[in-house]
């Protein structure tokens, strides 16, 4: 099974553990494509503590980010967020950590569920806690999540929020469904964010804003 606890070598289990969930976009309405080729959107972000990824953390010698991901060994090869977050938080910090990750992949990539946001989120927060004194403020700890990647600023509050902009501008929305079920429904395809907004502006060509209505 992909991202098995079993894959996870003995050498690992004294290291910093961290556990990220996902999230589910109640609706989202695209209202338009930027000048800067992003989307603006309104959405209503709710945070899943199910299903969740694992982080193994420990320090490595030399700056920058050694991912080990047996489940899909094509994210070892790649500059993914996890890497785009060290580098980022070493240069405002003026540090240069160095660290080996071991990620066991549990949240389905391409499903829009934002688990390498939430990793990125994740680690962010690690990151901080661990650079003491350099350590960021809220605000700009937000800022530089925001750098990351439009989702990742959401994982670090982790509440219900209303969503604009490219999904950074987030108002908590107050609401929680503790009592109700969730029935998550992954037909095993993987669809890529960029596609998808892709296939969205070929259908609305030359469109800055977007019918008033919502995409389930």
């Amino acid at each position: 099974m992909p991202g098995a606890l079993g894959l996870i070598p003995e050498a690992w289990h004294d290291s910093a553990v961290l556990r990220t969930g996902c999230k589910l976009n109640l609706f989202l309405n695209i209202c338009g494509l930027r000048s800067d080729g992003y989307h603006e959107l309104q959405t209503l972000f709710y945070p899943l503590a199910e299903p969740y990824d694992k982080m193994f953390v420990r320090p490595a010698p030399g700056a920058g980010l050694k991912l080990i991901c047996p489940a899909f060994p094509a994210l070892e090869r790649e500059n993914t967020t996890l890497h785009k977050t060290l580098d980022i938080f070493n240069q405002l910090c003026g540090l240069s950590l160095g660290y080996e990750l071991f990620l066991d992949k549990q949240v389905p990539a391409g499903a829009g569920l934002g688990g390498g946001s939430a990793n990125a989120a994740g680690f962010l927060r690690f990151l901080n806690q661990e650079a003491g004194e350099r350590a960021l403020s809220r605000e700009n700890l937000l800022a530089a999540a925001a750098r990351i990647g439009a989702d990742v600023p959401f994982f670090l509050l982790n509440e219900p929020a209303a969503a604009e902009g490219i999904g950074e501008r987030l108002t908590p929305a107050g609401f929680s469904l503790s009592g109700c079920y969730l029935l998550l429904v992954l037909p095993g395809l993987h669809v890529s964010t960029s596609w998808a907004y892709a296939q969205w502006d070929r259908l609305h060509p030359g469109r800055e804003q977007a019918p008033d209505i919502f995409v389930q």
